[in-house]
Parts: structure tokens; C-alpha cells; sequence
């Protein structure tokens, strides 16, 4: 079989995100996340695909730091981003694929890098083997996923009770979603996204994120794939959440609460609850909040907290890639 190796920008995006989905991407691995990481050229794209008579054999997503070879820095070890395996569909020759991929990887990606993130020797382990080291990595994580096919009334029900509550007395301090998609006037968009990008700055006590990195955000509302959901009570903006999503699957992708927020105020609840609710209403099926390490996870305080919120919304556990998930039907 003949392979051809193409770099991420020269396959079509949607033919890339297709791909993606249907051989158990996340969001993450899609072309509009990855087109905003690389978007101040602060991470390498290193992204391939493989190609057979024309059709994607299989996709491999790779992003790493510029400055890659002081690769010991915890600031460029935290915005390394592999993918944990190759995303690969039925082959006739997949041996043939995986040999191709492996020795693909090890040319794009620096030896130091992929011995860390594998333990890859290679004096004891043959490339191939790599990619089985990968894979058997995928059940380290659990992803939490809402099903969002159950209905207002249900999915409530399901949510803990501490989380109802808080839901419940929000509503009845008078707090509204303020929702701007896709088919909100350009005004109220750049108005809203203003206010969200003045919230983020200040929750967390500086600019995180460069001018393009928001444009880029700021387009993806326009293009009709993320959507920004403002609490409000009166004129006070409380909570900013703002959600991308593609096929059956969505997520929270960047929040912001106000910094003058009253004592026992929590508008977070209402706001990702009201994110939920819209999401199920316009095609999508999961709500993604994120994964957790099964072993070896670095632990704190406010990991834990993080954690048991998420949990609070019941979610579905689910091992390894979205696509072990489809096979159980």
C-alpha cells in the first residue's frame, strides 16, 4: 500500500476534524484549538496525516514550545502537547501504518521529549512498540462526560444536591444567562466578549492570553462552534463561560467569574447548567468537563475542589478516547 505523509495544513480542515471524531479525537485534537495554540507561533505544529488512495489512514496531532530544546523548564514542559496515540482507521495494512507512523513520530518529535512522555528506550524497545506504550496510556484518564440526550427535567434530577440548590436560589436571586452565538448582533458580541476578556484578565490577576489568541476565540462565536454565556443579575455580570463545540461534543472551555462577587454567591452553577441546556438543545450529545488522572495524579487543594465540582454533575466515566465510548453504543 503507498502512504503519503501530509502536514496538518495541507489537509483540508473539515476532512482533518472528521477524521478526528470518527477515530476517537477530542476537541482538543481538532483543527480550530490547535489553529489557536500555534496562532503567536508559541508551539510548533508538528501535526501529520497519512493518506491512501486519496482517503486519511490515520492523523497524528503534535504541538511543541518553540523552544524546545531547553526542554527541562517546567514553563516548556507545561505546553507540550502529543497526542497520546495516532488516530487510525480501518486498514488492510495497518502493521505497514504503524510502522510508518512510528518512525514519522520519532523524526518530528525530539528524543529527549518522547522518552519522557514514553519511557521509550532505544536500546530495549523497538519503535513499534512504542505505539502500544501509547495506547495502553489511554486508560490512565477517565474523561467526564454529561449525557445531554436525557432532557432539562432528567438532567437536573441528576446533578447532586448541593448543586441543585445553589442552581435553585441563584435562579431566585433573579440570575439570567445572557447568550451570545452565532446569531446575536455583532454589537452584542463584541460587547460581551469585551467583558469576558476584562474578567479573565482579572481573575486571573494578569493577561494570560495574547490579542490573536482571543481574536481566534472571538471568530470561532462568528463561525457558529463556541458560544459565550454571561450570568447576570440586574446590569451585574457574575459568570463568564465560554463553550466550544463540534459534532456531538462540547465543552467549557475558558470561565471567568466577576472579582466583586457578594458573599455566598457561586453563579458558575447556573451558568454552566444554562451552557448544558442550550448545547443539548442545538445537536450536541456529550457535555466534555474534562478528564481525570486515574494514577500517578498530582494532587492539591484546588485540583480537588475543581474535581468535586465536575463530579457533582454526575457525569459518565469513561476511560481512555471519546471512541471507546461509541463502541459501547
Amino acid at each position: 500500500m503507498n502512504f503519503q505523509i501530509l502536514h496538518r495544513s495541507e489537509i483540508f480542515p473539515n476532512a482533518w476534524d472528521n477524521f478526528c471524531l470518527a477515530s476517537g479525537g477530542t476537541l482538543n485534537h481538532l483543527t480550530h484549538f490547535m489553529d489557536y495554540y500555534t496562532a503567536t507561533n508559541v508551539l510548533l505544529d508538528r501535526s501529520f496525516g497519512v493518506l491512501s488512495d486519496g482517503e486519511l489512514r490515520a492523523v497524528v496531532p503534535i504541538l511543541l514550545p518553540h523552544d524546545i530544546g531547553n526542554f527541562n523548564r517546567p514553563s516548556v514542559k507545561n505546553t507540550l502537547i502529543v497526542s497520546q496515540c495516532p488516530l487510525i482507521s480501518n486498514c488492510t495494512n495497518k502493521k505497514e501504518l504503524f510502522d510508518l507512523l512510528s518512525a514519522e513520530m520519532f523524526i518530528r518529535i525530539p528524543f529527549d521529549i518522547m522518552y519522557e512522555f514514553s519511557s521509550w528506550n532505544p536500546n530495549q524497545v523497538s519503535p513499534p512498540d512504542l505505539l502500544d506504550r501509547l495506547y495502553s496510556q489511554q486508560d490512565t484518564n477517565q474523561n467526564l462526560l454529561v449525557d445531554l440526550t436525557m432532557g432539562d427535567e432528567a438532567l437536573f434530577r441528576n446533578l447532586s444536591r448541593g448543586h441543585q440548590r445553589t442552581i435553585k436560589k441563584s435562579i431566585n436571586n433573579g440570575q439570567k444567562t445572557n447568550i451570545l452565538d452565532q446569531f446575536s448582533s455583532p454589537g452584542d458580541i463584541s460587547e460581551g466578549f469585551s467583558l469576558y476578556r476584562k474578567a479573565h484578565a482579572m481573575a486571573a490577576g494578569r493577561i494570560t492570553r495574547s490579542n490573536e489568541s482571543f481574536e481566534l476565540m472571538l471568530s470561532y462565536i462568528h463561525k457558529g462552534i463556541a458560544s459565550l454565556f454571561i450570568g447576570k443579575i440586574g446590569e451585574r455580570n457574575l459568570s463568564f463561560l465560554y463553550c466550544d463545540f463540534v459534532g456531538e461534543f462540547g465543552r467549557g472551555w475558558s470561565q471567568a467569574n466577576s472579582h466583586d462577587l457578594n458573599s455566598g454567591e457561586y453563579p458558575r452553577h447556573q451558568t454552566e447548567w444554562d451552557a448544558m441546556k442550550y448545547l443539548g438543545k442545538n445537536g450536541v450529545r456529550y457535555y466534555h468537563l474534562g478528564s481525570i488522572a486515574t494514577k500517578d495524579a498530582v494532587s492539591s487543594a484546588k485540583l480537588d475542589s475543581i474535581t468535586e465540582y465536575k463530579l457533582r454533575f454526575h457525569p459518565i466515566l469513561n476511560n481512555g478516547t471519546f471512541k471507546s465510548l461509541r463502541k459501547k453504543g
